[in-house]
């Protein structure tokens, strides 16, 4: 089955979304450890 463009994301919308996403993340969070388990995991999906 082929996704529709619409719900297709270029790798730089990805990247962008991952940045917003860890931005909050950090306002969020109190400890950089969070913070750090939070990226890591990010990475390891990118």
């Amino acid at each position: 089955m082929v996704l529709k463009n619409e719900t297709r994301r270029t790798k730089q919308e990805e990247q962008a979304w991952c940045a917003d996403f860890l931005r909050i993340q950090a306002v969020l969070t109190t400890g950089s450890v969070a913070t750090e388990l939070t990226q890591n995991i990010l990475l390891g999906l990118i």
